[in-house]
């Protein structure tokens, strides 16, 4: 927003002040100066109001938070207005169909305006904050709106379309599929929910709290004006200016909350403006419909409370007196130490105790705030599986980076198209109500698409060779039942391409593999106390290759995928080179983290050797191979390993062999042979016995 020194001084007096020091203040009350240009004795401020603030949008606003600053008084603009007998009641008529939608709506009524340019004065302040002057009466209502911060509309009185002998004025809800020509001159279709001032003959005048219609614009011709001022609900507001592509002042303001109190005040200002500077007459009165009371909220809290929050030691009365600076009445304290606080109508985003603790924070002053350590009871690590969620995403962050693995940090949202292979069938995504783009309409389901968007931006910029993560909420819809909200759930997703290492003068290079992102995964859940089982699943993931993919278990718990993306999913994303990645279910693995490696102390007595090779059938997994070896109860069994894969003759069709080193170590004796073959006798027996193994001759 943009406001000139001049104008502010008009209602404040900052004659001591530079405006340097103005923007300081400013910027301590939270209200960032983007900008200030300094040229003689006029200044021009360039602020950023946040969204809670929509008080600010206004130069009274804006010196009600100076003046709170100074001790000083704001000096309201004085109105001079004068009516005439005729009451505006029989020229106009107002109705309001639905007050959710606008809550209360005033009109007045100015006869015999001259349309023309306006004053110098005029003119000067409006392009001053680079709003373009158009005529005497719009550019009123104009000023008005940077003045008080309410948006207002004048309306050719002439062109509203009368039902039984005189125009009437009906806020409703738009009739779908009707259209309006707004005054940028763009033809608009509508939509039940947008908010329509419409007249007796059910003629679209204009898009409430949006943009007036052409078809009642104040012309040179206009000889009669219809003022509107008016309260709209600011969700109609916001919706309909987004879908439909407008963004206006008025808008801008009505979403984000108007003050209820300067619905009136700010209409009877524009009223003596433009009749005093067009030459108009105003009828006597106003026509209102819905209802001028808007309640405030009456919060209560305590000065314990304040204190507690903010770190102060806040007496009753600094604090009474640090509130009613800012236009807060107080109530209290009672004999529990109660306050009741009602806030000031302009500022509509307090809401609740800590929003007084804010407030509070501000008058006083954030630098009058000494530094001191939070007190709590911190919880133990065992009873709170969040801290559990949190401390194994930290300890996986950190073995990430130190296996050269980068995290990137992406939107939640994403397309349907780049969902689509990774939803399980039957399964409908979730689409957000009201989207930022169709390119960000739905919640992912898997943060895989993500990756692969990085890894196809990286590919056509020339990078070909990293690795990266992503470990964040995913959201599943739920199969069955109408539930308000999606299953939610933290996903860690790697993805691996390229270059393990790239070819110099000594070695070849390699690329990445099934096998690296298997050690990476590994490496993960090791450093986590947890042990990971890799299972070829019967049924594949659709994303991933048929051939080079796999489940991850921990005790028959399916806690992860991975495997080499499917070239028709690596078609849909542009990247035509093998990408391997993996997703780790963080809510599972937190249950079974226990984050201490297994000590074991070293033998001082030598270790034997022992390889076999054992003939099973093809379909016989190598890891179950490897469970029996070790359930056969050996003693001394140390270590399993293997090393060697072989089919062909003279191994019989439908048979493999598979050998394995043993390594057997006592921490108390030298090993025998003879001990040594009876314990392997015992593994040969067991593994025969439990999967029909037979010792390869």
């Amino acid at each position: 927003m943009l406001v000139t020194w001049s104008w502010l001084n008009q209602y404040i007096d900052l004659s001591r002040k530079r405006p340097k020091e103005v923007a300081e203040a400013l910027t301590a009350r939270g209200i960032e100066v983007a900008s200030l240009e300094v040229e003689g004795k006029e200044a021009l401020f360039d602020l950023e109001i946040t969204p809670n603030r929509p008080d600010c949008l206004s130069v009274l606003g804006l010196c009600r938070e100076l003046a709170s600053v100074y001790g000083t008084k704001v000096a309201l603009p004085k109105v001079r207005l004068k009516e005439e007998k005729t009451p505006a009641t029989n020229l106009v008529s107002v109705r309001i169909d639905d007050s959710k939608l606008c809550p209360l709506y005033t009109a007045r009524v100015i006869e015999g305006v001259t349309i023309g340019e306006s004053p110098p004065w005029l003119k000067r302040q409006l392009e001053a904050i680079g709003v373009r002057s158009i005529n005497n009466v719009v550019d009123v209502t104009n000023f008005v709106l940077f003045e008080w911060g309410q948006p207002l509309h004048a309306f050719d009185l002439d062109c509203v379309g009368n039902s039984r002998g005189k125009a009437e004025i009906r806020v409703r809800s738009a009739r779908p599929g009707e259209e309006i020509m707004t005054l940028d001159g763009k033809r608009h279709t509508l939509t039940q929910g947008d908010v329509v001032i419409g007249d007796g003959q059910g003629e679209p005048l204009a898009l409430g709290g949006v943009m007036g219609g052409i078809a009642s614009e104040v012309t040179l011709k206009t000889k009669r004006v219809l003022l509107e001022s008016a309260l709209f609900s600011p969700i109609a507001v916001r919706k309909s200016a987004k879908r439909l592509g407008i963004k206006s002042d008025s808008s801008y303001r009505f979403e984000r909350g108007v003050d209820p109190e300067g619905v009136l005040a700010a209409q009877d200002r524009a009223a003596a403006l433009i009749a005093e500077i067009s030459g108009g007459k105003v009828l006597r009165g106003r026509i209102l419909a819905g209802s001028r009371r808007i309640a405030q909220p009456r919060l209560k809290v305590s000065l314990e409370y304040i204190n507690r929050l903010l770190g102060t030691d806040l007496s009753s009365s600094a604090f009474t007196a640090a509130l009613k600076k800012i236009g807060m009445k107080v109530e209290g304290p009672s004999q529990k130490k109660i306050f009741a606080v009602t806030p000031p109508t302009w500022r509509r985003d307090i809401e609740r105790p800590a929003d007084i603790a804010e407030e509070a924070a501000r008058s006083i002053g954030y630098e009058t705030i000494k530094s001191r350590l939070p007190r709590g009871i911190l919880a133990k690590l065992d009873e709170s599986k969040l801290l559990r969620k949190r401390r194994l995403m930290r300890t996986l962050r950190e073995r990430l980076s130190g296996l050269g693995v980068d995290e990137i940090y992406q939107f939640s949202f994403s397309s349907l198209k780049e969902i689509e292979p990774f939803l399980q069938k039957g399964v409908e995504p979730i689409r957000l109500e009201n989207p930022i783009g169709e390119n960000l309409a739905y919640l992912k389901p898997s943060l895989l698409p993500g990756l692969l968007n990085v890894v196809s931006s990286n590919l056509r910029r020339g990078v070909k060779d990293f690795a990266i993560y992503e470990m964040r909420r995913v959201f599943h819809p739920l199969s069955s039942g109408k539930i308000a909200q999606p299953r939610e759930k933290v996903e860690l997703a790697i993805a691996l391409t390229g270059l393990r290492y790239p070819s110099h003068w000594a070695e070849k290079g390699r690329g990445v593999d099934f096998y690296d992102l298997k050690g990476c995964v590994e490496a993960l859940c090791l450093s986590a106390g947890i042990e990971i089982l890799l299972e070829v699943p019967q049924s594949s993931a659709s994303y991933f290759h048929p051939t080079a993919q796999g489940e991850l278990r921990w005790n028959d718990l399916l806690v992860g995928r991975l495997g080499e993306i499917h070239p028709d999913v690596l078609s849909q994303f542009d990247i035509d080179q093998k990408v391997f990645a993996a997703t780790l279910d963080i809510e599972q693995l937190s249950e079974q983290a226990q984050w201490f490696g297994r000590v074991q102390q070293v033998s001082n007595f030598p270790p034997v050797h022992r390889d076999i090779a054992l003939v099973i059938d093809e379909a016989v997994s190598a890891r179950d191979v490897e469970k029996a070896i070790w359930g056969a109860g050996a003693k001394w069994l140390a270590e399993v390993n293997l090393f060697d894969l072989y089919r062909g003759a003279p191994i019989p069709q439908g048979k493999k062999s598979l050998a394995y080193s043993l390594l057997f170590l006592s921490p108390a004796q030298t090993l025998s042979e003879e001990e040594v073959d009876r314990e392997l006798k015992k593994i040969i027996d067991f593994s025969a016995r439990k999967m029909g193994a037979a010792l390869r001759s």
